[in-house]
């Protein structure tokens, strides 16, 4: 073989092996391709074919990957189905454990799934044929489909319910919903949640019921009232008729918690309740605004003759007799009328005149009822203003002592003298206490203002033992609000210290009504007042209700013939033998009597010669200043002035 014939050769065979190099490529390429595909297709990777290189990939058995694919995917199965399981438990234990009951409906409404909670809260049976249709049941429709059934509305509009209240087998839930839907967007299922809010609604009752109704008799109270009246006022405007307000308030209701109880009270205000509840029409309105204040709220007047008719009627089922704390009690009230609109065009305007109208029929002699008038605005007003001045008079010091004094009736000399208060108003002048007592009784301002009338008359009475006049008693008139009230066993302990007056020369006034409305309590009281020292004296004995047999017991000192018996003592025989016979009454149990409102010589001479102790009145002197006391305790025998008149 020549050199060329080799060289030729030799070309050929090179060109052979890059072929064959070409066809080896080609087909690794081929076999990592289908590898990966398969891989791929199994869903498992045994091995990464990217990382082999072409000797260990030519030596792959593709069935051993499929195999080993085939036993991961199982093994993977298993481990699925296991954690699915477990899925489905938690799930299921989820579901009978939620505090909410849960409802799970098909599109036809079928029940497809509840969880215990549902079943225990509507006493679900088991379903017979696996689906029953329970929205009759359970979503508390009378029918199904309905606008009212949560799931039809669910069904209609597609959107969730957050929440609707139902009443199911007497119990309050709380009902929301949401659908499903499928792949297609079409509603699949709905899911309903239960929540048991019965004691919420209980508990939201009860509230309602406390903010609007007295809890002692279940009447509306104020706030009710204002709203119903207000709705009362628009309906009349509509209806172009009236209103009534009937304002009523129990006459001497305090005096039954006094002496009875506040127990005995409250049952007199639940009878009132009911006798007035029995009386009036469904469309009326009765109200309890606290205390014994009733109002009534009478819609669609035409005339005023029904409203006092209405009036009258109360007025005698209140009167009926009535049973309480084992006593037969019979009750009055007095009734103020309002009309809308012709007496005011709000509800607080009407309460007001109803109210201002009851206190004039309380003025005129209690049991009836007055109709509003505008003058009544007028009086209310300067009641106001009144009680306003007062409240201010003892920080303005506007109060003034002066001092009538008491004279022995043998030696004519003075024993003691009686305080009696006056108001310097800055506008009306100087006032008599019958003028503004009966205002500082009734709103509570006797408390502080006879505080000062006891302190201030101790302190004058030290004055006087300073500057060597002869020692006199001070008689003080106490209260019944004090008496009951007042505390007045610690206030008379403390001024008699603070003042250091000696208890022997301080004298208490009380009447005889005031200790027998609590004869027991004002007999301790009375006891401990004189363990003090202090003098106590019955004024105006003979007046009020008296029991010999208690005023026995009372530690008295002195008992005072009013002036309404000591006036006509010379010519009315009644009035000499009432005064004769409390004269031998004090002497009888060791008291001391005095004559009040001795003006004239031959009522000097009667109480004298029948035994009388101490004398009082305008015949020996007009009620004094201070200083004019003064003087006139200087000398310690009096010349009676025949000429005395009476002054306030």
């Amino acid at each position: 073989m020549t050199e060329h014939d080799a060289n030729a050769r030799i070309e050929q065979l090179r060109t052979e092996l890059a072929a064959s190099q070409e066809r080896e490529r080609a087909s690794f390429a081929y076999i990592r391709q289908k590898i990966n595909q398969l891989l791929s297709l199994m869903g498992t990777l045994p091995l990464k074919p990217e990382e082999l290189d072409d000797q260990h990939l030519i030596t792959i058995d593709p069935i051993g990957i499929v195999a080993e694919s085939f036993r991961q995917v199982l093994d993977n199965l298993h481990t699925t189905n296991t954690d699915l399981r477990l899925a489905n438990d938690e799930i299921k234990a989820i579901f009978d454990s939620a505090g909410a009951g849960i409802l799970v409906l098909d599109v036809n409404l079928n029940a497809l799934a509840y969880n215990s909670r549902l079943q225990e809260m509507l006493n679900i049976s088991e379903p017979s044929n696996g689906q029953p249709q329970v929205c009759r049941t359970v979503v508390g429709c009378p029918e199904c489909p309905m606008p009212g059934c949560v799931a039809s509305c669910i069904l209609e509009t597609g959107e969730s319910i957050h929440q609707v209240d139902r009443v199911l087998r007497d119990r309050h839930y709380s009902i929301a919903g949401a659908p499903i839907y499928n792949d297609e967007g079409a509603i699949h299922r709905i899911i309903l949640l239960y929540s048991d809010i019965t004691d919420r609604k209980q508990a939201e009752l009860a509230i309602h019921q406390l903010a609007y109704y007295d809890t002692l008799t279940n009447l509306p109270n104020r706030a009710l009232l204002q709203d119903r009246l207000t709705q009362l006022i628009n309906q009349a405007d509509r209806e172009r008729s009236k209103v009534a307000v009937l304002f009523l308030d129990l006459d001497h209701f305090k005096s039954i918690n006094d002496s009875l109880g506040h127990a005995a009270g409250d049952e007199l205000l639940q009878e009132v309740a009911r006798r007035l509840s029995d009386l009036m029409r469904t469309s009326d309105t009765i109200s309890r605004l606290g205390g014994d204040e009733f109002v009534i709220l009478l819609p669609g007047i035409r005339h005023e003759e029904y409203v006092a008719d209405i009036a009258t009627k109360l007025l005698e089922t209140l009167t009926r007799p009535v049973q309480v704390a084992h006593h037969e009690l019979i009750c009055s009230g007095s009734i103020g009328i309002a009309l809308y609109p012709s007496d005011g065009d709000s509800s607080a305007l009407l309460l007001k005149h109803a109210d201002l109208a009851m206190y004039q029929a309380k003025e005129q002699g209690r049991n009836g009822f007055r109709f509003f008038c505008r003058d009544m605005n007028t009086k209310a007003m300067q009641r106001m203003l009144f009680e306003t001045s007062l409240r201010r008079a003892l920080e303005r010091d506007e109060f003034r002592l002066c001092y009538h004094p008491l004279l022995d009736a043998r030696t004519n000399q003075v024993v003691s003298c009686e305080a009696l208060i006056r108001w310097q108003h800055p506008d009306l002048g100087l006032l008599a206490p019958e003028s503004f007592i009966p205002l500082a009784e009734e709103t509570g301002l006797i408390i502080p203002i006879g505080e000062w009338v006891l302190r201030s008359a101790c302190r004058q009475h030290q004055q006087w033992r300073a500057a060597g006049l002869p020692a006199v008693r001070v008689a003080v008139n106490i209260s019944a609000y004090q008496f009951r009230r007042g505390n007045l066993l610690e206030t008379v302990t403390q001024i008699l210290q603070e003042t250091g007056t000696a208890a022997n020369f301080l004298e208490l006034e009380l009447t005889e009504s005031m200790l027998m409305q609590e004869p027991e309590t004002a007999q301790q009281t009375l006891a401990q007042l004189k363990a003090l020292g202090v003098h106590l004296a019955i004024d105006d004995f003979g007046t009020g209700y008296s029991s010999l047999s208690y005023l026995k017991l009372f530690p008295i000192d002195r008992l005072k013939i009013p002036r309404e018996f000591v006036r006509d003592i010379t010519c009315n025989p009644d009035d000499a033998t009432i005064a004769k016979a409390i004269v031998s009454l004090g002497n009888n149990l060791n008291m001391r009597v005095v004559a009040e409102g001795v003006e004239r010589v031959d009522q000097l001479e009667f109480l004298v010669e029948h035994g009388c102790d101490e004398l009082q009145g305008f015949y020996f002197a007009q009620p004094m200043s201070p200083e004019e006391f003064s003087d006139f305790l200087g000398n310690s025998t009096v010349t009676a002035d025949p000429t005395g008149t009476e002054t306030p």
